[in-house]
């Protein structure tokens, strides 16, 4: 019993009240009778306390329920439920033992409960990590509401824990716009031409005879062809950087975070619109790759794919990565390279691979632009210190935009989008692709 007993603040504020009026009742007698009274009532409340929590009450009933995911960089409900079987009413602390991932070792709420009542609740937490999510042990501490200088603790060892995955509540406020990519007959040009068997048929005249079935004519006795369309479904990859530079965070976040969710919802977006989604993970020397596919349970596994992809500390082989894509990506397709160029040479090293990429695929390149960077520059400069920093901020975005169009002379598709924006940019990029039919 004495493990759950619990003293409240109130009660060490009037103990440290009775101390004083018994400093100063060396002085004067009423104090020292005031100081004694303030002492007898506390002990008197604390019994009270005692009989109400321990002899009369029984213990809260507690139940937390976690989501089977969580979802990346979003708010996260966690539900708790209280159910109070006395007839008073009560205050209740709740002391949460959160995943370590969250830093947060200081959390606690506060609730009333009526006699008998059952409340379910709700708090919120905001994963900036992908992995496993363990909660420990929560902690009520059960007081009356009117006194309450002694509380009831009790401890529930739940053992919860939740995966976090790339975030799937973006889906809810992604808005989409394909302004900037109405297109004429002008521009709307094919590279290319996949076909799709519809059919066979008896031949005609004028129909092509390089699609004659030769073992449907043997069958019939009269030619026969084969009928093709246009194939609707196009291979669509989102190869995804895991070297250094995808390591640097922004916002709680790494880039790679940002790039990952930005693929589950690139990802979401192909599928519903019939194309065939891959997803490619490359760092140095070493490659990650989900075959393409349309059909719902492909958003599953790339899920669980990018679920586990951590970044390394090394450089990124882009000359390897072009060998994997030529050996393993034989048709023309869609290729959605999300990485990060920290420096002019750093582009340049890798120039010759991304562009030999371009040649047999249709690449896009999306990068990075450092928002905060934005700010500084846009803000006005108050001091010298703060003169340094919108140079140097003007610095890096100049920078970012050298590398974006030196990839766009080279007839390379290029995306700058500040990391919080790259899933809705990236999104009417490829919305604006598939109107332009230009794959």
């Amino acid at each position: 019993m004495l493990k759950r007993v619990y003293l409240t603040s109130i009660t060490f504020y009037l103990i440290g009240l009775a101390a004083v009026l018994f400093m100063f009742g060396l002085l004067y007698d009423i104090s020292y009778r005031l100081g004694f009274g303030v002492l007898i009532t506390v002990v008197i409340l604390i019994i009270r306390d005692i009989f109400l929590l321990f002899i009369v009450g029984s213990p809260v009933e507690f139940t937390r329920r976690t989501p089977q995911k969580l979802s990346n960089g979003d708010p996260n409900p966690i539900g708790v439920e209280f159910s109070n079987p006395n007839s008073l009413k009560l205050r209740v602390k709740l002391i949460e033992n959160l995943p370590y991932q969250l830093q947060t070792f200081d959390f606690e709420r506060n609730y009333r409960l009526a006699p008998g009542e059952t409340l379910k609740t709700a708090y919120a937490v905001t994963p900036h990590l992908r992995g496993e999510y363990t909660w420990g042990s929560a902690v009520l501490l059960t007081r009356p509401q009117f006194g309450g200088l002694l509380a009831r603790k009790e401890e529930f060892d739940t053992g919860q824990s939740a995966p976090c995955y790339p975030s799937f509540m973006q889906f809810a406020h992604l808005q989409l716009s394909t302004q900037g990519h109405e297109s004429s007959p002008n521009d709307i040009r094919k590279i290319g031409q996949s076909l799709e068997f519809e059919q066979i048929r008896e031949y005609a005249n004028g129909d092509d005879h390089r699609h004659i079935n030769w073992k449907a004519t043997a069958r019939r006795g009269q030619l026969m062809l084969n009928r093709y369309r246009d194939e609707r479904s196009q291979d669509i990859y989102c190869a995804i950087d895991m070297g250094r530079t995808m390591k640097m965070p922004f916002h709680h976040h790494t880039l790679l975070d940002y790039a990952i969710n930005a693929a589950v919802a690139l990802s979401k977006t192909i599928i519903a619109t019939h194309d065939k989604a891959g997803i490619l993970a490359f760092a140095h020397e070493k490659n990650e790759f989900l075959p393409p596919a349309k059909d719902w349970r492909q958003f599953g596994r790339i899920n669980e794919f990018l679920y586990k992809l951590e970044t390394g500390f090394l450089e990124s082989d882009f000359e390897h990565l072009y060998k994997f894509v030529r050996a393993h990506i034989r048709r023309r397709s869609l290729i959605i390279l999300f990485t990060n160029f920290d420096s002019e040479n750093a582009l340049k090293r890798n120039f010759r691979y991304i562009k030999d990429m371009a040649r047999h695929h249709l690449l896009v390149v999306v990068f990075f632009e450092d928002s905060q960077a934005r700010e500084l520059v846009e803000a006005e400069a108050a001091d010298i210190p703060a003169i340094y920093e919108k140079a140097v901020s003007f610095d890096k975005m100049h920078k970012s935009r050298l590398l974006a169009r030196e990839l766009r002379k080279a007839g390379i598709r290029t995306v700058l989008s500040p990391p919080e924006k790259l899933g809705v940019q990236v999104i009417n990029e490829y919305l604006g692709i598939k109107k332009q039919q230009i794959l």
